[in-house]
This record gives structure tokens, sequence and C-alpha cells, in this order.
């Protein structure tokens, strides 16, 4: 701008002169300029779209919580998942039993919260008889009478016989459900012959057991034997 004042000063260039080759190098240098901002703005959104992907391919973490609960020591319907998702905090998806109800009902917790714990009390209890409606146990530290409606026990009803200890989940006063022993011994009480011929050593048959219930055995079981049922599952076990 010096040497363009000089210069016109000399009457060398003229103001007009110098105002064209201002206008000049503007247009020149504004394409130049254009392009370079669009150029950042493609840089920024190709990076951005990357960190997009990578979240998108991030798999989503469900993995059983360490350290907090041992599910082979839970008596009852209780599922849980603890999920860690690729953003955001983490949360435990749970499936749970209405012990009273013997409803279940899916609930989501914020990973970290605290619950309060039941109190839950263990009383031995002897199987006595059934009145239909109910089914009737004594304790075996007070010897008291106790009835628990069929309803409680109905998975458990089938493999219930005279004697039997078990092992009944008590809150608050309120007898809310029974555990059995894994394995019990029973007699059979109907066992058809097998069919002739058929040798296949997995083959089973149709077999009653003194509660009334009904099982698949080995070809080989008989009428009054004595054999092995774990009760969680209902499936033969061994020959008593």
């Amino acid at each position: 701008s010096i040497l363009g004042g000089y210069l016109a000063i000399n009457g060398k260039i003229t103001v007009g002169n110098i105002q064209s080759f201002i206008q000049y190098n503007k247009q020149f240098t504004q394409p130049i300029n254009q392009i370079a901002q669009i150029s950042g703005m493609l840089q920024s959104m190709i990076a951005a779209s990357e960190r997009v992907f990578e979240f998108l391919e991030e798999p989503e973490e469900i993995e059983t919580a360490k350290g907090e609960i041992d599910t082979s020591k839970i008596k009852g319907n209780i599922e849980f998942q603890h999920v860690k998702p690729g953003k955001g905090s983490a949360f435990v998806k749970t499936k749970l039993k209405n012990l009273r109800a013997g409803t279940t009902q899916e609930i989501t917790f914020n990973a970290g919260i605290k619950m309060e714990k039941a109190d839950v009390r263990k009383n031995q209890l002897s199987y006595l008889y059934s009145t239909g409606d109910a089914y009737v146990f004594m304790d075996n530290n007070t010897y008291d009478q106790i009835e628990i409606p069929a309803a409680l026990v109905e998975n458990e009803a089938k493999f219930l016989k005279e004697g039997m200890n078990v092992e009944s989940m008590v809150i608050e006063g309120e007898v809310v459900g029974i555990t059995l022993p894994e394995k019990v011994s029973y007699k059979v009480i109907s066992a058809p012959e097998a069919v002739k011929g058929n040798t296949t050593s997995s083959a089973q048959k149709d077999v009653t057991i003194e509660t009334g219930y009904t099982l698949k055995a080995p070809l080989f079981i008989s009428e009054g034997e004595e054999i092995v049922i774990t009760t969680r599952d209902g499936k033969y076990f061994s020959r008593g």
C-alpha cells in the first residue's frame, strides 16, 4: 500500500489502477479460500463419520456380574443379565418371581443400585398328608402342623411322599414355598413289559411311581422296584 501511494504521487499509476488491482486480487483469492473452507468441512465430516461407525461396531457386552451373586445357590426362578452397552451407563435386566403370588415379572435396574434384603427364614418340615386343597406338614422343631395351600407347591406335590423331609421358605411368618431333597427313592407301582425285540440301549418306557407321577425309565425297570428320581426335573437317575 505504501508503494502504491508513492507511485500515485509521482504520477506513475492512478488511484483507479490501485483499486482495480485490489479488486482483482480479491476475486482471485476468494475461490481459493472457499476451497480451503470446504476441504476443512469435509475432513471434519469424515472424522465424525469414522467415530460413528466405530461406535456402531462396538458389540454390546452382556456379562454375569462377578463376585456379587452365586446363582447356583439361589432357590426358585430368577434370571439376570449385567448389560454394559457401548455408550451409556450399565444396567441389570432381571426376571423375578413373586413368591407369594407365583407370578414372574421382568424388571430393569441401574447397575449399583442397593436393594433391601428380604428376611427369609428356613425351617425343616416333614410331610404328613394332603387334604386336597392343602398339604399338611409337621415342623420338626416345634412339632406344630402347618397347612400349605396346594397352589404354592403345585410343582413339588407330585414328588411328595409320607415322611419326606423338606425345607420351607418363610417370609414374615408366612410359608411361601418348599424345597425338596435333590434325589429321592420311590417305589414303582406300574411298569409295562418292554416290547420284544427292542434292544436299543437308549430305549425307555413309561413307569408310574407311588405318588402317581409318570416318567420315562429304562426298559429293565419292573413293577415293585425302587428307583431314584431327581426332583429338580423329575427324571430317572438310577435304581434305588
